[in-house]
């Protein structure tokens, strides 16, 4: 429900759905994480890396789930922080199924909690080469999406 509520842009009433089903089930992971994502489009930063902490004081297991680590990389980046920013997205780029196509065929050892798919692995080429052009590093920028218009 929250986030058809977030895709119809009703910020407020997502977050208070996703507040109560904290409330009901504190361990629900995909919920604080979702409360990330919302946030971060919201641009409350603050809130956005308390619910993704949250999440990850759940589950550690999500530290190696690339989905995770593209929400921590953009948190990094409305902060500011370019370089942990690249280097998550770095490390989010090299696991097994994002560089290359073979996700669903590679068991990534990350929480299931966090599905992954096509949209995502588009999601890290895109803003890997962001965080490089503003970091000035336009030529390994070009390199991730020339890999990215031959791949997808």
């Amino acid at each position: 429900m929250a986030k058809a509520k977030w895709l119809s842009n009703d910020i407020p009433s997502a977050l208070k759905a996703l507040h109560d089903c904290v409330n009901n089930d504190p361990d629900k992971v995909e919920a604080h994480v979702l409360t990330a994502v919302i946030n971060i489009d919201s641009g409350n930063i603050t809130a956005a890396k308390g619910a993704l902490q949250q999440a990850l004081s759940l589950d550690f297991k999500i530290r190696e789930n690339p989905v995770f680590m593209m929400i921590k990389a953009q948190i990094e980046a409305k902060n500011g922080e370019w370089q942990n920013a690249k280097q998550t997205l770095l490390h989010a780029y090299n696991l097994p199924g994002v560089k290359e196509q073979a996700y669903e065929e590679v068991k990534v050892h990350a929480s299931d909690s966090l599905p992954f798919g096509f949209e995502d692995r588009v999601k890290v080429f895109i803003l890997l080469s962001e965080v490089l052009c503003e970091l000035k590093e336009f030529d390994e920028a070009k390199k991730i999406l020339n890999k990215a218009v031959a791949e997808f």
